[in-house]
């Protein structure tokens, strides 16, 4: 068999499989990787499409395709999945079916051991919050991540090199901070949210989600005349007292 020279990325990408995947990864009500709850980063790519970026431009242009959509941790069932369910809410029915495998990111791929151990090197000269240094680590390459930001390069250091360098250990020394940080956030908001009651809906006493909000004076009371919330059910937490002006515009609206 004659090899091709070309990379992989050069001549194919299963886009689709890593569309959807990107989309299920993204998906707020399954929950975002745990990378990705370190910090919020605006510019942050998605895992499974680092992970093929970084993989295609290492493999050659005849690598195995099939071999290369599971070690993204994806098929093309997704697709399939993906595009019924689309035809079924388009015709305005309830979509009842679901994906043929967990989403892609939580599949830890096969290491590129015959490329790494050649000496290949992955560069990340904007690395962000370390989508791509973070996928190059689990596909088993030294990786060089460079960036400016100091809050990024924090992350950074967080993502891919602590975990590392101190491993296990590391875990329960991060959940004491959280916990320390937690207690205080929670003192420092409590009148802002106030301690739901123990639930006992067997009697009848089942708390419902609450929404607040707060109230303040602005400098041009004409562009502050409605809540930040449009909703009636809200609780408000005092603020400092309206303008006579405020309150006419308020009782002229009612």
């Amino acid at each position: 068999m004659t090899h091709q020279t070309g990379r992989l990325i050069e001549q194919w990408l299963p886009i689709n499989e890593i569309s959807v995947e990107a989309i299920r990864e993204g998906g707020a009500l399954a929950g975002h990787p745990p990378v990705n709850q370190l910090h919020v980063w605006w510019a942050r790519r998605p895992l499974v499409a680092s992970r093929a970026a970084v993989a295609a431009s290492m493999l050659l242009a005849d690598a195995d395709r099939e071999t290369f959509i599971s070690n993204l941790g994806t098929s093309t069932e997704v697709v399939k999945a993906r595009n019924r369910m689309d035809a079924i809410k388009a015709e305005g029915g309830w979509s009842d079916v679901s994906f043929p495998n967990k989403r892609a990111f939580l599949h830890n791929p096969n290491p590129m051991c015959d490329e790494a151990e050649n000496g290949a090197i992955v560069l990340d000269v904007t690395a962000g919050g370390g989508s791509i240094p973070f996928e190059a680590g689990r596909l088993g390459f030294r990786t060089i991540a460079n960036e400016l930001n100091p809050v990024a390069c924090l992350i950074l250091r967080a993502t891919c090199q602590w975990p590392q360098e101190f491993g296990r250990p590391l875990l329960k020394d991060y959940q004491e901070v959280t916990r320390k940080f937690q207690a205080k956030v929670a003192k420092r908001l409590a009148n802002a949210y106030p301690e739901e009651p123990q639930p006992d809906c067997a009697n009848g006493n089942c708390p419902h989600p609450q929404r607040y909000r707060c109230t303040e004076n602005c400098q041009d009371p004409d562009s502050c005349s409605h809540p930040n919330i449009g909703s009636k059910t809200h609780a408000t937490v005092p603020g400092p007292p309206q303008t006579d002006k405020q309150d006419q515009k308020g009782a002229d609206q009612k």
